[in-house]
């Protein structure tokens, strides 16, 4: 599993396409979290969690 957070939910998809994994998304902005956690390896097919957020104004 590559990491993915700080990305955007498009370039992340095209990350992990050649992977083959099942995509689960919940939120919209940035990746924030992933599971599993960056260099797990994984079989294709699997499901990778992305949770999203947007950043705020006040976040750096």
């Amino acid at each position: 599993m590559p990491e993915l957070r700080g990305q955007a939910l498009r370039q992340a998809l095209a990350t992990l396409a050649p992977l083959r994994l099942r995509v689960d998304v919940t939120g919209s902005g940035l990746v924030i979290r992933q599971v599993p956690a960056a260099g797990t390896a994984l079989e294709p097919g699997a499901t990778a969690r992305l949770v999203l957020a947007s950043r705020s104004r006040g976040s750096q």
